[in-house]
Protein backbone atom coordinates (compact mmCIF):
# COMPACT_ATOMS: atom_id res chain seq x y z
CA UNK A 1 0.00 0.00 0.00
CA UNK A 2 1.64 3.44 -1.17
CA UNK A 3 1.26 6.44 -3.12
CA UNK A 4 3.21 5.38 -5.97
CA UNK A 5 6.67 3.91 -7.57
CA UNK A 6 8.49 6.96 -5.69
CA UNK A 7 9.03 5.94 -1.90
CA UNK A 8 10.93 7.14 1.10
CA UNK A 9 14.39 5.69 0.90
CA UNK A 10 14.16 3.52 3.92
CA UNK A 11 10.44 1.80 2.71
CA UNK A 12 12.34 1.05 -0.73
CA UNK A 13 15.32 -0.40 1.60
CA UNK A 14 12.25 -2.31 3.45
CA UNK A 15 10.97 -4.04 0.16
CA UNK A 16 14.81 -4.54 -1.05
CA UNK A 17 15.47 -6.68 2.07
CA UNK A 18 11.69 -8.62 1.57
CA UNK A 19 13.24 -9.04 -1.71
CA UNK A 20 16.69 -10.16 -0.66
CA UNK A 21 15.41 -13.26 1.53
CA UNK A 22 14.41 -15.15 -2.03
CA UNK A 23 10.93 -15.88 -0.01
CA UNK A 24 8.85 -12.86 -1.42
CA UNK A 25 7.48 -11.58 -4.24
CA UNK A 26 5.45 -7.97 -5.16
CA UNK A 27 2.38 -9.42 -6.54
CA UNK A 28 -0.37 -5.90 -6.18
CA UNK A 29 0.27 -2.47 -5.65
CA UNK A 30 -2.47 -0.84 -3.79
CA UNK A 31 -2.56 2.96 -4.37
CA UNK A 32 -3.70 5.13 -2.70
CA UNK A 33 -6.20 7.41 -4.48
CA UNK A 34 -5.59 10.90 -4.70
CA UNK A 35 -8.81 11.09 -4.57
CA UNK A 36 -8.98 10.53 -0.82
CA UNK A 37 -7.58 13.71 -0.56
CA UNK A 38 -9.35 16.61 -1.78
CA UNK A 39 -7.61 18.99 -3.84
CA UNK A 40 -6.61 22.40 -1.73
CA UNK A 41 -4.96 25.62 -3.42
CA UNK A 42 -2.00 26.98 -1.45
CA UNK A 43 -3.48 29.45 0.10
CA UNK A 44 -6.40 26.74 1.36
CA UNK A 45 -3.48 24.63 2.89
CA UNK A 46 -1.72 27.78 4.46
CA UNK A 47 -5.30 28.57 5.73
CA UNK A 48 -5.40 24.55 7.61
CA UNK A 49 -2.34 24.77 9.31
CA UNK A 50 -3.13 25.46 13.31
CA UNK A 51 -1.53 28.64 14.44
CA UNK A 52 -0.79 27.18 17.79
CA UNK A 53 1.49 24.23 15.90
CA UNK A 54 2.73 26.97 13.02
CA UNK A 55 6.44 26.79 13.81
CA UNK A 56 7.02 22.73 13.88
CA UNK A 57 4.46 22.46 10.49
CA UNK A 58 7.34 25.58 8.96
CA UNK A 59 10.38 23.16 10.38
CA UNK A 60 8.97 20.02 9.33
CA UNK A 61 8.73 21.84 5.30
CA UNK A 62 12.29 23.45 5.33
CA UNK A 63 14.89 22.10 7.66
CA UNK A 64 13.65 18.77 8.77
CA UNK A 65 15.55 16.25 6.07
CA UNK A 66 16.44 12.80 7.07
CA UNK A 67 18.52 10.61 5.28
CA UNK A 68 15.45 7.89 5.59
CA UNK A 69 12.97 10.08 4.35
CA UNK A 70 14.36 11.15 1.07
CA UNK A 71 12.47 10.34 -1.53
CA UNK A 72 13.74 7.72 -4.09
CA UNK A 73 12.35 5.72 -7.03
CA UNK A 74 11.24 2.19 -6.87
CA UNK A 75 10.01 1.21 -10.14
CA UNK A 76 12.45 -0.98 -11.04
CA UNK A 77 11.29 -3.21 -8.32
CA UNK A 78 7.74 -2.88 -9.05
CA UNK A 79 7.78 -2.43 -12.93
CA UNK A 80 5.17 -5.11 -14.36
CA UNK A 81 3.08 -5.68 -10.71
CA UNK A 82 -0.90 -4.94 -11.17
CA UNK A 83 -2.26 -2.09 -9.63
CA UNK A 84 -5.55 -0.80 -8.61
CA UNK A 85 -6.37 2.18 -7.13
CA UNK A 86 -8.45 2.85 -4.38
CA UNK A 87 -10.80 5.01 -3.21
CA UNK A 88 -11.89 4.73 0.58
CA UNK A 89 -15.08 5.35 2.46
CA UNK A 90 -14.05 7.45 5.43
CA UNK A 91 -15.55 7.30 8.90
CA UNK A 92 -14.67 10.14 11.73
CA UNK A 93 -11.78 11.91 10.86
CA UNK A 94 -8.95 9.31 10.09
CA UNK A 95 -10.55 5.93 10.07
CA UNK A 96 -10.32 4.38 6.12
CA UNK A 97 -12.82 1.72 4.85
CA UNK A 98 -12.30 -0.19 1.53
CA UNK A 99 -15.14 -1.10 -0.81
CA UNK A 100 -16.29 -4.10 -1.10
CA UNK A 101 -15.52 -4.13 -4.92
CA UNK A 102 -11.84 -2.96 -4.07
CA UNK A 103 -12.16 -5.42 -1.50
CA UNK A 104 -13.24 -8.94 -3.78
CA UNK A 105 -10.60 -7.26 -6.44
CA UNK A 106 -8.04 -7.59 -3.99
CA UNK A 107 -8.83 -11.07 -2.13
CA UNK A 108 -8.43 -12.54 -6.06
CA UNK A 109 -4.73 -11.65 -5.70
CA UNK A 110 -4.42 -14.60 -2.61
CA UNK A 111 -1.79 -12.24 -0.63
CA UNK A 112 0.30 -13.34 2.22
CA UNK A 113 1.05 -9.71 3.67
CA UNK A 114 0.04 -6.35 3.12
CA UNK A 115 2.63 -4.12 3.89
CA UNK A 116 0.46 -0.98 4.67
CA UNK A 117 2.87 2.81 3.31
CA UNK A 118 0.02 4.46 2.31
CA UNK A 119 -3.55 5.32 3.30
CA UNK A 120 -3.98 6.74 6.49
CA UNK A 121 -5.62 4.70 9.40
CA UNK A 122 -7.62 1.41 7.84
CA UNK A 123 -10.62 -0.26 9.36
CA UNK A 124 -12.82 -3.01 8.44
CA UNK A 125 -12.52 -6.35 6.64
CA UNK A 126 -9.38 -5.29 4.50
CA UNK A 127 -6.91 -6.14 7.76
CA UNK A 128 -8.68 -9.52 6.99
CA UNK A 129 -7.73 -9.89 3.60
CA UNK A 130 -4.16 -11.36 3.79
CA UNK A 131 -2.85 -14.28 5.18
CA UNK A 132 -0.86 -13.15 7.71
CA UNK A 133 -2.21 -9.71 7.87
CA UNK A 134 -2.09 -6.36 7.21
CA UNK A 135 1.89 -5.09 8.72
CA UNK A 136 2.74 -1.05 9.48
CA UNK A 137 5.29 0.41 11.85
CA UNK A 138 4.78 2.61 14.48
CA UNK A 139 8.07 4.56 15.21
CA UNK A 140 7.83 4.52 18.95
CA UNK A 141 7.01 2.55 21.88
CA UNK A 142 3.65 2.07 21.48
CA UNK A 143 3.57 1.05 25.09
CA UNK A 144 4.57 5.23 25.62
CA UNK A 145 3.97 7.38 23.05
CA UNK A 146 1.16 7.10 20.39
CA UNK A 147 0.23 9.30 17.89
CA UNK A 148 3.14 11.27 16.72
CA UNK A 149 5.34 12.66 15.57
CA UNK A 150 7.67 10.25 15.08
CA UNK A 151 10.89 9.87 17.28
CA UNK A 152 9.49 13.37 18.66
CA UNK A 153 8.61 13.08 22.38
CA UNK A 154 11.59 10.81 23.66
CA UNK A 155 13.91 13.81 22.93
CA UNK A 156 11.28 16.61 24.58
CA UNK A 157 10.64 14.63 27.81
CA UNK A 158 14.20 13.38 28.12
CA UNK A 159 13.32 9.71 27.77
CA UNK A 160 16.84 7.91 27.39
CA UNK A 161 14.77 5.15 24.85
CA UNK A 162 12.79 5.30 21.27
CA UNK A 163 11.04 2.08 20.49
CA UNK A 164 10.14 1.32 16.75
CA UNK A 165 6.99 -1.43 16.36
CA UNK A 166 6.01 -3.68 13.35
CA UNK A 167 2.23 -4.94 14.02
CA UNK A 168 0.42 -6.51 12.65
CA UNK A 169 -3.08 -4.43 12.51
CA UNK A 170 -6.23 -4.34 14.26
CA UNK A 171 -8.71 -1.90 14.47
CA UNK A 172 -7.59 -0.79 17.41
CA UNK A 173 -4.82 2.53 16.75
CA UNK A 174 -1.51 1.85 17.83
CA UNK A 175 -2.65 -1.21 19.38
CA UNK A 176 -1.89 -4.34 16.75
CA UNK A 177 -0.21 -8.02 16.97
CA UNK A 178 3.66 -6.65 18.12
CA UNK A 179 5.79 -9.05 15.02
CA UNK A 180 8.94 -7.07 15.93
CA UNK A 181 10.36 -4.18 18.10
CA UNK A 182 12.94 -2.92 18.78
CA UNK A 183 14.41 -0.04 21.89
CA UNK A 184 17.13 2.09 20.77
CA UNK A 185 19.47 4.85 22.68
CA UNK A 186 17.61 7.89 21.83
CA UNK A 187 19.71 10.55 19.98
CA UNK A 188 18.92 13.10 22.24
CA UNK A 189 21.50 15.70 20.41
CA UNK A 190 19.28 14.97 16.99
CA UNK A 191 15.78 14.85 16.07
CA UNK A 192 16.90 13.95 12.66
CA UNK A 193 19.59 11.04 13.82
CA UNK A 194 16.67 9.60 16.24
CA UNK A 195 14.41 9.26 13.01
CA UNK A 196 16.84 7.70 11.38
CA UNK A 197 17.93 5.45 13.54
CA UNK A 198 14.25 4.13 14.13
CA UNK A 199 13.36 3.88 10.68
CA UNK A 200 16.66 2.41 9.27
CA UNK A 201 16.79 -0.55 12.17
CA UNK A 202 12.66 -1.20 11.35
CA UNK A 203 13.24 -1.43 7.86
CA UNK A 204 14.83 -5.04 8.17
CA UNK A 205 12.24 -6.47 10.10
CA UNK A 206 9.39 -8.02 7.78
CA UNK A 207 12.20 -9.81 5.89
CA UNK A 208 12.93 -10.90 9.06
CA UNK A 209 9.59 -11.74 9.91
CA UNK A 210 9.07 -13.85 6.50
CA UNK A 211 11.91 -15.88 7.29
CA UNK A 212 10.05 -17.11 10.70
CA UNK A 213 7.10 -17.97 9.13
CA UNK A 214 8.90 -19.71 6.29
CA UNK A 215 10.65 -21.66 8.94
CA UNK A 216 7.58 -22.51 10.96
CA UNK A 217 8.69 -19.97 13.92
CA UNK A 218 6.01 -17.21 13.49
CA UNK A 219 3.30 -18.18 16.01
CA UNK A 220 3.48 -14.70 17.38
CA UNK A 221 1.43 -13.42 14.94
CA UNK A 222 -1.57 -14.76 16.34
CA UNK A 223 -0.49 -13.00 19.78
CA UNK A 224 -2.37 -11.39 21.87
CA UNK A 225 -2.67 -6.89 20.51
CA UNK A 226 -0.73 -5.18 22.61
CA UNK A 227 -2.04 -3.58 25.80
CA UNK A 228 -1.19 -0.46 25.68
CA UNK A 229 -2.96 2.17 26.88
CA UNK A 230 -0.27 5.10 26.09
CA UNK A 231 -1.52 8.60 25.22
CA UNK A 232 -2.48 9.57 22.37
CA UNK A 233 0.41 12.76 21.28
CA UNK A 234 -0.23 14.98 18.54
CA UNK A 235 2.27 17.67 16.88
CA UNK A 236 4.00 20.03 19.15
CA UNK A 237 2.35 23.55 19.95
CA UNK A 238 4.66 27.08 19.28
CA UNK A 239 5.61 26.52 23.10
CA UNK A 240 6.59 23.31 23.34
CA UNK A 241 8.29 23.26 19.94
CA UNK A 242 10.60 26.35 21.49
CA UNK A 243 10.75 24.69 24.46
CA UNK A 244 12.38 21.77 22.27
CA UNK A 245 15.09 23.89 20.21
CA UNK A 246 16.32 25.04 23.85
CA UNK A 247 16.41 21.05 25.20
CA UNK A 248 17.95 19.56 21.86
CA UNK A 249 20.77 22.89 22.09
CA UNK A 250 21.16 21.84 25.99
CA UNK A 251 21.99 18.35 24.98
CA UNK A 252 24.25 19.38 21.97
CA UNK A 253 26.61 21.50 24.31
CA UNK A 254 26.44 18.22 26.77
CA UNK A 255 27.35 15.85 24.49
CA UNK A 256 30.25 17.96 23.13
CA UNK A 257 31.21 18.33 26.88
CA UNK A 258 31.14 15.11 27.96
CA UNK A 259 33.04 14.14 24.11
CA UNK A 260 35.47 16.60 24.66
CA UNK A 261 36.35 17.08 29.14
CA UNK A 262 34.88 13.52 30.34
CA UNK A 263 36.56 10.33 30.97
CA UNK A 264 35.22 7.44 32.34
CA UNK A 265 36.77 5.70 34.98
CA UNK A 266 35.70 1.73 35.57
CA UNK A 267 36.54 -0.13 38.87
CA UNK A 268 35.77 -4.02 39.66
CA UNK A 269 34.55 -3.96 43.27
CA UNK A 270 34.55 -7.73 44.90
CA UNK A 271 31.02 -7.81 46.93
CA UNK A 272 29.54 -9.98 49.78
CA UNK A 273 26.38 -11.55 50.14
CA UNK A 274 23.94 -13.14 48.25
CA UNK A 275 21.79 -12.53 44.67
CA UNK A 276 18.97 -11.31 47.08
CA UNK A 277 21.18 -9.04 48.97
CA UNK A 278 22.21 -7.37 45.54
CA UNK A 279 19.05 -7.20 44.65
CA UNK A 280 17.55 -5.69 47.90
CA UNK A 281 20.11 -3.38 49.38
CA UNK A 282 23.85 -3.21 47.50
CA UNK A 283 24.98 -0.29 48.86
CA UNK A 284 25.35 -2.15 52.63
CA UNK A 285 27.23 -4.99 50.71
CA UNK A 286 30.68 -5.02 51.87
CA UNK A 287 33.43 -4.79 49.04
CA UNK A 288 36.68 -4.48 47.95
CA UNK A 289 38.30 -2.48 45.15
CA UNK A 290 40.65 -3.18 42.82
CA UNK A 291 43.44 -0.65 42.57
CA UNK A 292 44.10 1.73 39.73
CA UNK A 293 47.75 1.05 38.32
CA UNK A 294 47.36 5.15 37.43
CA UNK A 295 45.18 7.87 36.63
CA UNK A 296 45.03 7.07 33.20
CA UNK A 297 43.92 3.48 34.02
CA UNK A 298 40.29 1.87 34.44
CA UNK A 299 39.50 -2.07 35.29
CA UNK A 300 36.26 -3.32 34.04
CA UNK A 301 34.50 -6.59 32.64
CA UNK A 302 35.26 -8.64 35.84
CA UNK A 303 34.88 -12.53 36.30
CA UNK A 304 36.29 -14.88 38.76
CA UNK A 305 36.75 -17.85 40.98
CA UNK A 306 38.18 -18.94 44.14
CA UNK A 307 41.75 -20.53 44.22
CA UNK A 308 42.22 -24.15 46.67
CA UNK A 309 44.21 -21.77 49.36
CA UNK A 310 41.12 -19.31 49.74
CA UNK A 311 42.25 -16.22 47.96
CA UNK A 312 39.98 -14.79 44.89
CA UNK A 313 41.23 -14.76 41.72
CA UNK A 314 39.56 -11.52 39.22
CA UNK A 315 40.06 -11.78 35.79
CA UNK A 316 39.43 -8.30 34.37
CA UNK A 317 39.91 -5.72 31.24
CA UNK A 318 42.94 -3.34 32.27
CA UNK A 319 43.18 -0.05 29.78
CA UNK A 320 45.23 2.59 29.72
CA UNK A 321 43.87 5.92 27.98
CA UNK A 322 47.67 7.28 27.62
CA UNK A 323 48.66 3.93 25.87
CA UNK A 324 46.08 4.12 23.24
CA UNK A 325 43.46 3.07 24.61
CA UNK A 326 43.76 -0.97 24.10
CA UNK A 327 42.68 -2.78 26.78
CA UNK A 328 44.55 -6.18 28.03
CA UNK A 329 43.77 -9.12 30.30
CA UNK A 330 44.78 -9.06 33.54
CA UNK A 331 44.64 -11.21 36.92
CA UNK A 332 44.70 -10.02 40.01
CA UNK A 333 45.10 -12.43 43.46
CA UNK A 334 42.58 -10.93 46.55
CA UNK A 335 43.16 -12.32 49.87
CA UNK A 336 40.15 -13.36 52.54
CA UNK A 337 40.51 -9.10 53.60
CA UNK A 338 40.07 -7.85 50.06
CA UNK A 339 43.93 -6.95 49.81
CA UNK A 340 45.61 -7.41 46.70
CA UNK A 341 48.67 -9.99 46.96
CA UNK A 342 49.62 -9.67 42.89
CA UNK A 343 48.67 -8.78 39.50
CA UNK A 344 49.83 -10.60 36.47
CA UNK A 345 49.24 -11.25 32.82
CA UNK A 346 47.74 -14.78 32.12
CA UNK A 347 50.17 -16.59 29.75
CA UNK A 348 49.14 -18.48 27.33
CA UNK A 349 46.67 -16.71 25.62
CA UNK A 350 47.34 -15.56 22.08
CA UNK A 351 45.92 -12.01 22.02
CA UNK A 352 47.42 -8.91 20.06
CA UNK A 353 44.32 -6.85 20.04
CA UNK A 354 42.25 -4.82 22.37
CA UNK A 355 40.86 -7.63 24.47
CA UNK A 356 37.99 -7.71 26.99
CA UNK A 357 35.37 -9.27 29.37
CA UNK A 358 37.32 -12.01 30.08
CA UNK A 359 34.41 -15.01 30.53
CA UNK A 360 35.02 -18.00 32.67
CA UNK A 361 33.14 -21.21 32.30
CA UNK A 362 33.73 -24.27 34.60
CA UNK A 363 32.65 -27.89 33.58
CA UNK A 364 34.10 -31.46 34.52
CA UNK A 365 36.79 -30.04 36.65
CA UNK A 366 38.13 -27.43 33.76
CA UNK A 367 38.03 -24.33 33.86
CA UNK A 368 37.63 -22.40 30.28
CA UNK A 369 38.22 -18.80 29.40
CA UNK A 370 36.16 -16.87 26.91
CA UNK A 371 38.25 -13.70 25.69
CA UNK A 372 36.25 -10.76 24.09
CA UNK A 373 39.02 -9.75 21.03
CA UNK A 374 36.00 -8.71 18.27
CA UNK A 375 39.10 -7.19 16.40
CA UNK A 376 40.29 -10.40 15.37
CA UNK A 377 37.05 -11.60 14.15
CA UNK A 378 36.74 -14.98 15.89
CA UNK A 379 35.84 -16.40 19.85
CA UNK A 380 38.19 -18.06 20.94
CA UNK A 381 38.43 -20.97 23.53
CA UNK A 382 40.74 -21.39 26.05
CA UNK A 383 41.30 -24.07 28.85
CA UNK A 384 43.24 -23.88 31.78
CA UNK A 385 46.43 -26.18 32.48
CA UNK A 386 47.22 -24.27 35.92
CA UNK A 387 44.70 -22.16 36.65
CA UNK A 388 44.37 -18.93 37.12
CA UNK A 389 48.27 -18.47 35.13
CA UNK A 390 48.53 -20.60 32.50
CA UNK A 391 46.21 -21.40 29.48
CA UNK A 392 46.28 -23.35 26.35
CA UNK A 393 44.47 -22.79 22.64
CA UNK A 394 41.36 -25.00 22.58
CA UNK A 395 39.55 -23.73 19.23
CA UNK A 396 37.31 -21.24 18.08
CA UNK A 397 33.84 -21.58 18.30
CA UNK A 398 32.83 -18.33 16.04
CA UNK A 399 35.02 -16.61 12.97
CA UNK A 400 33.93 -14.17 10.64
CA UNK A 401 32.75 -11.11 12.65
CA UNK A 402 33.15 -8.40 15.56
CA UNK A 403 31.68 -10.34 17.68
CA UNK A 404 31.19 -9.06 21.41
CA UNK A 405 30.80 -10.06 25.41
CA UNK A 406 30.74 -13.91 24.54
CA UNK A 407 28.70 -15.85 27.14
CA UNK A 408 28.93 -19.38 27.38
CA UNK A 409 26.13 -21.63 28.83
CA UNK A 410 25.01 -25.47 29.24
CA UNK A 411 21.32 -25.91 29.93
CA UNK A 412 19.31 -28.64 28.88
CA UNK A 413 22.41 -30.73 27.18
CA UNK A 414 23.07 -27.99 24.92
CA UNK A 415 26.27 -25.29 24.83
CA UNK A 416 24.59 -21.78 24.52
CA UNK A 417 26.57 -18.67 23.11
CA UNK A 418 25.56 -15.38 24.02
CA UNK A 419 26.73 -12.38 22.00
CA UNK A 420 26.18 -9.04 19.63
CA UNK A 421 28.16 -8.47 16.78
CA UNK A 422 29.56 -4.69 15.36
CA UNK A 423 29.17 -4.38 11.87
CA UNK A 424 27.18 -2.56 9.31
CA UNK A 425 23.59 -4.70 9.38
CA UNK A 426 24.06 -5.25 13.28
CA UNK A 427 24.92 -2.90 16.88
CA UNK A 428 26.76 -4.35 18.77
CA UNK A 429 24.56 -2.83 21.60
CA UNK A 430 21.37 -3.91 20.83
CA UNK A 431 21.37 -6.99 18.68
CA UNK A 432 21.75 -10.31 20.57
CA UNK A 433 22.93 -13.32 18.61
CA UNK A 434 22.78 -16.80 19.91
CA UNK A 435 24.33 -19.87 18.91
CA UNK A 436 24.45 -23.18 19.95
CA UNK A 437 25.87 -27.16 19.98
CA UNK A 438 25.99 -30.44 21.43
CA UNK A 439 29.49 -30.42 21.99
CA UNK A 440 32.44 -28.19 22.96
CA UNK A 441 34.27 -29.62 19.89
CA UNK A 442 31.57 -29.65 17.68
CA UNK A 443 31.01 -26.49 15.93
CA UNK A 444 28.65 -23.64 17.02
CA UNK A 445 25.40 -22.96 14.84
CA UNK A 446 23.70 -19.85 14.93
CA UNK A 447 20.19 -19.68 15.89
CA UNK A 448 17.76 -19.30 12.98
CA UNK A 449 16.06 -16.59 14.83
CA UNK A 450 18.94 -13.81 14.89
CA UNK A 451 18.98 -11.44 16.23
CA UNK A 452 16.57 -13.00 19.02
CA UNK A 453 16.55 -9.44 20.37
CA UNK A 454 17.08 -5.91 19.61
CA UNK A 455 17.33 -3.86 22.50
CA UNK A 456 19.78 -1.22 23.36
CA UNK A 457 18.29 -1.68 27.23
CA UNK A 458 18.70 -5.32 27.58
CA UNK A 459 20.42 -7.39 24.34
CA UNK A 460 24.59 -7.11 25.57
CA UNK A 461 25.43 -10.13 27.80
CA UNK A 462 26.47 -8.21 30.83
CA UNK A 463 28.47 -11.48 32.80
CA UNK A 464 27.29 -15.11 34.42
CA UNK A 465 24.01 -16.16 33.74
CA UNK A 466 22.36 -18.04 37.22
CA UNK A 467 19.64 -19.66 38.49
CA UNK A 468 17.75 -18.05 41.07
CA UNK A 469 16.08 -19.67 43.94
CA UNK A 470 13.15 -20.24 42.09
CA UNK A 471 15.25 -22.38 39.26
CA UNK A 472 14.32 -19.69 36.95
CA UNK A 473 17.47 -18.98 34.39
CA UNK A 474 18.68 -15.35 34.48
CA UNK A 475 20.68 -13.08 31.86
CA UNK A 476 22.27 -10.00 32.77
CA UNK A 477 22.31 -7.80 30.06
CA UNK A 478 24.00 -4.48 29.84
CA UNK A 479 21.60 -0.84 29.57
CA UNK A 480 23.14 1.65 27.18
CA UNK A 481 20.06 4.21 27.06
CA UNK A 482 21.44 6.64 29.64
CA UNK A 483 24.46 5.82 29.10
CA UNK A 484 26.79 3.48 28.13
CA UNK A 485 26.91 0.71 30.48
CA UNK A 486 24.59 2.67 32.61
CA UNK A 487 23.23 -0.33 34.07
CA UNK A 488 22.36 -4.18 34.38
CA UNK A 489 18.93 -5.92 33.41
CA UNK A 490 18.24 -8.83 34.54
CA UNK A 491 16.25 -11.11 32.15
CA UNK A 492 14.45 -14.32 32.94
CA UNK A 493 14.55 -16.54 30.03
CA UNK A 494 11.73 -18.45 29.13
CA UNK A 495 12.10 -20.19 26.20
CA UNK A 496 15.62 -21.33 24.42
CA UNK A 497 15.66 -23.97 22.14
CA UNK A 498 17.37 -24.32 18.60
CA UNK A 499 14.34 -22.33 17.11
CA UNK A 500 12.73 -20.35 19.66
CA UNK A 501 14.31 -17.65 22.01
CA UNK A 502 11.95 -15.64 24.89
CA UNK A 503 12.98 -13.50 27.91
CA UNK A 504 11.41 -11.03 29.74
CA UNK A 505 13.18 -8.18 32.23
CA UNK A 506 12.85 -8.83 35.94
CA UNK A 507 15.47 -6.19 37.30
CA UNK A 508 17.34 -2.95 36.52
CA UNK A 509 20.27 -2.78 39.12
CA UNK A 510 21.75 1.21 38.68
CA UNK A 511 24.78 2.65 39.69
CA UNK A 512 24.55 2.13 43.84
CA UNK A 513 27.77 2.92 45.01
CA UNK A 514 27.92 7.43 46.30
CA UNK A 515 31.48 7.62 44.56
CA UNK A 516 31.57 5.06 40.87
CA UNK A 517 27.40 6.51 40.30
CA UNK A 518 27.87 6.84 36.75
CA UNK A 519 27.52 3.42 35.60
CA UNK A 520 27.45 -0.03 36.23
CA UNK A 521 27.67 -2.86 33.68
CA UNK A 522 28.86 -6.28 34.34
CA UNK A 523 28.07 -8.54 37.35
CA UNK A 524 29.35 -12.31 37.59
CA UNK A 525 28.91 -15.15 40.34
CA UNK A 526 31.74 -16.27 41.63
CA UNK A 527 30.26 -18.11 45.03
CA UNK A 528 26.59 -17.86 45.82
CA UNK A 529 27.91 -15.49 48.75
CA UNK A 530 30.22 -13.31 45.90
CA UNK A 531 29.49 -11.60 43.30
CA UNK A 532 31.72 -9.42 40.84
CA UNK A 533 30.49 -5.94 39.29
CA UNK A 534 31.94 -2.99 37.53
CA UNK A 535 31.16 0.19 38.33
CA UNK A 536 31.76 3.76 36.85
CA UNK A 537 32.55 7.78 37.19
CA UNK A 538 33.03 10.30 35.09
CA UNK A 539 36.30 12.40 35.76
CA UNK A 540 36.73 16.11 34.49
CA UNK A 541 40.28 16.01 32.36
CA UNK A 542 41.36 19.69 31.15
CA UNK A 543 43.62 18.25 28.59
CA UNK A 544 41.38 15.06 27.72
CA UNK A 545 40.74 15.93 23.87
CA UNK A 546 44.68 15.65 23.55
CA UNK A 547 45.20 12.33 25.14
CA UNK A 548 47.18 9.93 22.88
CA UNK A 549 44.85 8.08 20.52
Amino acid sequence: MCLGTELPRWQKLCLEHMLATGLVEISLLILDDPANYPQRSRLQKVKDIAPSRLLFTAYTRTLYKPASMRPEDAGDLLQGVPTISCVVRKKGKYSQYFSAEDLETIRSYRLDIILRFGFNIIRGDILKVPAYGVWSFHHDDELKYRGGPPCFWEIYKGDPETGSVLQRLTNKLDGGVVLKKGIFRTKRHSYVKNVDQAYYESAKWPAWVCQDIARGNAAYLNDPPTPTTAPIYRYPTNLQFIRFLFLLGGNIAKALWFRLFVMQKWNVALLEGTMADLLAAPEKMPKKLLRHKNKSTFNADCFGAVLPEGDTAVFFEELDYSDGGRGKLLVARLDAAGKELERYKPQGLDITCHASYPYLFHENGDTYLIPETGAAGKVSLYRAVAFPKQWVWERDLLKGDAFADATLLRHENRYWLFYTVHNQQYDGDQHLHLAFSDSLSAPFTPHPGNPVKISARSARPAGTPYLDAAGNLIRPAQNFCRTYGGSVVLNRIITLTPTEFVEEEIKELRPFDAYYKDGLHTISKVTDRQWLIDMKRHVFRLLWPLRKK
